[in-house]
């Protein structure tokens, strides 16, 4: 409702009564029951008056806002809401609630949280580690608590409650020392997480996408002719096909590769897929599973483990820092950018663009020398 016609009139069991609703100097007022709309415009004027000497609060029923926490709030929300959220939204945003939101927030007054509050909050649960998914779900129930406070006249303000503070900075490349003391240091892992040392393995030998590797099958591997094939990618859990369209039937196997391969054939057992759900190393039947594949945040959690036994920054380093790693180290031993372009499966605009941190000015003439760009047919 704009401010030029806030009072709007409504019926209950037959009888008109008026509400008022709008935002005013950065409240939310709220109020319903008048019997006559000059009665509402008259409160309004009373509240402009109280807002001006700076004397007003917001009310929610008769319960005053500086009384509320947002453990209450919480509980308004999802009284109020009843049946029209999803009994799964409710019990995920419930569980995040629990486990992380209240042990920061929970006692706070809800006129009392603060934009610092939050954006401090938000930090402080990406750098734990948590997958994105389930960073996504606690912003989201917290935005859910807030903005019923907000609504509801609780809160003089609405926060933002997003990731749009500074990104975590990720680390683009790593040398080929770093590379082989990660994956020793994934074999050290405990059964059955040792796996990822092989995973990464494939992804560094390769220059496999993540996407690619998780739905990698053994019938793609000849370990005879000493090639695999790459013809299938995983996004967003979704099978699909390569991304660009390109893709390899007889990429060549490193010789350094084939005991990653022999190990991982081995521990991946009956399933079809090299690498399968985390359970089917414990033991699980995992045949009634959506996916028959590892999923990509175990991977990214397992990888953080590798790395904290090598000294390095877990947090900075994702499961496509070795793809990019070991493109940069082929153009560093000198491949032809050609040769990359096609290994890789993307164009040579891309690799200078994203992948190489050796001398740009060297890779572009050897580019220019090249006939490279790809003919339109």
């Amino acid at each position: 409702m704009s401010k030029l016609n806030p009072v709007k009139s409504y019926l209950v069991n037959g009888k008109r009564f008026y509400k008022l609703e709008l935002d005013c100097s950065g409240y939310r007022i709220r109020k319903r029951g008048f019997i006559n709309k000059s009665s509402a415009i008259d409160y309004l004027k009373k509240v402009e008056h109280l807002i001006a000497l700076d004397q007003y609060e917001a009310y929610l029923e008769d319960l005053k806002a500086s009384s509320v926490s947002v453990n209450d709030c919480f509980n308004l929300w999802k009284s109020s809401k009843g049946k029209k959220i999803k009994r799964a939204t409710e019990i995920t945003y419930t569980k995040c609630y629990e486990l992380k939101l209240k042990e920061v927030f929970g006692s706070v007054l809800i006129n009392k949280v603060s934009q610092v509050k939050i954006n401090k909050f938000i930090f402080a649960i990406r750098e734990q580690g948590y997958s994105e998914s389930y960073l996504n779900a606690c912003i989201a129930s917290l935005k859910a608590i807030l903005n019923h406070g907000y609504k509801t006249g609780l809160l003089k303000e609405k926060f933002r409650v997003d990731f749009r503070a500074k990104k975590r900075a990720r680390v683009s490349f790593l040398k080929s020392d770093q590379v082989f003391a990660v994956l020793e240091a994934a074999k050290q892992l405990s059964h059955p997480y040792n796996f990822i040392a092989n995973l990464v393995a494939v992804q560094f030998y390769c220059f496999m996408r993540i996407g690619e590797v998780i739905c990698l099958k053994k019938e793609d591997i000849d370990l005879n002719k000493m090639v695999l094939r790459i013809n299938k990618n995983v996004y967003q859990g979704v099978l699909g096909t390569i991304k660009n369209g390109v893709s390899i039937e007889d990429f060549p196997i490193h010789k350094e590769l084939v005991p990653f391969l022999k190990s991982q054939m081995l521990l991946s057992g009956s399933s079809e897929y090299l690498f399968p759900p985390v359970g089917f190393y414990k033991g699980v039947d995992c045949s009634g599973y959506k996916y028959q594949w590892i999923d990509k945040d175990s991977v990214n959690s397992f990888i953080r483990r590798a790395v904290e036994g090598t000294g390095m920054d877990p947090k900075n380093i994702s499961s496509h820092t070795f793809r990019k790693s070991a493109i940069n180290f082929a153009l560093e031993q000198g491949f032809p950018l050609k040769e990359v372009e096609y290994a890789a499966r993307i164009n040579a605009v891309t690799i200078l663009k994203h992948y190489s941190i050796a001398d740009k000015q060297k890779f572009q003439k050897s580019y220019k020398s090249q006939s490279i760009l790809k003919e339109k047919k």
